[in-house]
């Protein structure tokens, strides 16, 4: 079973090397990592999406379950409390000492994402054209 997971918002320096090496050092099975810039209150940021091919570990499994979970919440129009959003912690931040870490929610897979946009566009495909008459 395969899953994919997002990283809504880092800061721009933080490089797809960089999240894929912290996503090595888990070793949750195989993935992959697409790479984003956005601006997010007129600063430059990075959204990224891992998508692991299996969830095989009982860890990965406890992890995309919890993500489904959440995913079913917000779905439902609860607000997670952030405290119930899985956070991936990198490092210690060297003025603060406080933890530097991404919250992560579970987005589609590249098959599904897939699988929508086909029927987004047979849908559309039934739909009559707009044209003007004369």
């Amino acid at each position: 079973m395969s899953f994919s997971l997002t990283i809504s918002r880092a800061f721009s320096t933080v490089t797809k090397e960089f999240v894929t090496e912290k996503f090595a050092e888990l070793d949750l099975g195989e993935f992959t990592v697409d790479e984003y810039e956005v601006t997010r209150h007129d600063r430059p940021a990075k959204q990224f999406w891992v998508h692991f091919k299996t969830c095989d570990t009982d860890f990965a499994k406890q992890l995309c379950t919890r993500l489904a979970k959440n995913a079913e919440r917000q779905k439902a129009g609860e607000v997670i409390e952030s405290s119930d959003i899985p956070r991936l912690v990198y490092g210690v931040n060297r003025r603060n000492g406080n933890d530097m870490y991404w919250q992560l929610y579970k987005c589609a897979t590249p098959e599904e994402r897939k699988a929508s946009f086909e029927a987004k566009q047979a849908a559309e495909a039934d739909t009559p054209k707009v044209k003007i008459v004369m």
